[in-house]
């Protein structure tokens, strides 16, 4: 790679790290722990506070200059602060969702581990097929083709929770297979995962596209965090109030497809055409 220097001084940023590390563990630590421990009054005032650190991070970090992790332009960016949300909402949907539907195979349907991995084989075939032709449509769709795999997605997993709640005990691998080929049609690296980042990115400049694209990974860990705590707190909260593992998976499956749709939503704040790399 060709050497790059930054025209100033890089400094560490102490402040705002503890700030927003300390926000991720209130936020997290709680969700995580809170339904096994009964949910006592601390958790929802861990919470809080992290929502509250979460603001303070902001305003210190709008005041900062050159040592902020974030560079503070794009806090003030709308469209760049609209995709952070759409980040959050769909990788919280995503990673609770691939938990909580492995749980159910296992825990639900008694299906091996081997059995369980195999039954996922569908969607990773749905994500091969739309991963290449992804990119290609992007330059020609822009974040349209974004919202056409959130569309399916969220059809995809309402396919899903209406086999599951039908006799959901006795479901096979072959009825859940439609529904998890079009969930990887959707998902994959194909029609989300490809477009979401090069869609985001293209509302930031030229120099503020590293500080940009490494939030965006931070954003991508802490909504995968949240997803797999919330999901997976409420689908074992279900089993815990005598409801059966397919009525347990239905619900969270919807409410799983309600993360998407809202993504959906949010997602028409973003720029309307992809970033396109220029030489």
């Amino acid at each position: 790679m060709p050497e790059s220097r930054s025209p100033v001084r890089i400094k560490l940023d102490p402040l705002g790290i503890v700030l927003i590390g300390t926000a991720s563990l209130c936020l997290i630590y709680p969700l995580v722990q809170g339904r096994e421990l009964g949910w006592p009054l601390w958790a929802f005032g861990l919470m809080g506070a992290g929502l509250a650190l979460l603001a303070v991070f902001a305003a210190v970090e709008r005041r900062s200059r050159h040592s902020a992790p974030i560079a503070p332009s794009l806090l003030r960016n709308r469209a760049y602060t609209s995709g952070l949300a759409v980040g959050i909402v769909f990788f919280a949907g995503f990673a609770g969702l691939l938990m909580v539907v492995s749980l159910f195979l296992q825990l639900g349907l008694r299906f091996s581990p081997e059995h369980a991995g195999l039954t996922l084989v569908p969607m990773s075939v749905g994500t091969a097929i739309t991963a290449g032709g992804s990119y290609a449509l992007m330059e020609r769709y822009g974040r349209r083709v974004l919202q056409t795999g959130l569309v399916l997605v969220a059809g995809a997993l309402v396919g899903l929770a209406v086999t599951a709640s039908h006799d959901g005990v006795g479901v096979s691998t072959w009825e859940l297979l439609p529904a998890m080929l079009a969930f990887g049609l959707g998902l994959g690296l194909g029609l989300v995962f490809g477009p979401l980042f090069g869609v985001i990115l293209a509302g930031v400049e030229d120099h503020e596209v590293g500080s940009a694209s490494g939030t965006l990974n931070a954003i991508q860990q802490l909504g995968n965090s949240i997803g797999v705590a919330v999901l997976a707190t409420l689908f074992f909260s279900l089993l815990d109030h005598g409801h059966g593992s397919p009525t347990a998976l239905t619900r969270t499956l919807l409410i799983s497809a309600a993360l998407f749709v809202a993504a959906f939503a949010l997602s028409f704040l973003l720029p309307r055409e992809a970033r396109v790399e220029t030489h």
